[in-house]
């Protein structure tokens, strides 16, 4: 076996080290989620937020809020056009960019 082969084997068993590494921390992180989904503080959130009484409240949207130069409509009209996006797609990113604006 050359010197280049015997590398390459090196190298394909530190990647198999490391993914079956990786494997048991994903493990470790499923049963973790798989646990806390049937705790009660996971049961009342989850209830809360489909009834309506998380903390955030989303407000009214305002398309005339001025936001960089632009309004909030004007960023969405640009979102639809440039990014493919649809109406509500826009309008959540709009959201997500400028918080609590609009």
């Amino acid at each position: 076996m050359n010197l280049l082969h015997q590398h390459a084997n090196a190298n394909i068993l530190k990647l198999r080290a490391q993914w079956q590494s990786n494997s048991v921390v994903q493990n470790a992180i499923t049963k973790d989620v798989e646990d806390f989904v049937k705790t009660d503080e996971w049961k009342n959130y989850v209830s809360s937020q489909s009834s309506g009484g998380g903390d955030e409240i989303k407000k009214e949207w305002d398309g005339s809020v001025e936001l960089d130069g632009s309004t909030a409509d004007g960023r969405v009209r640009w979102l639809m056009e440039k990014k493919n996006m649809t109406q509500e797609a826009a309008r959540e990113k709009v959201r997500t960019e400028f918080p609590g604006k609009v």
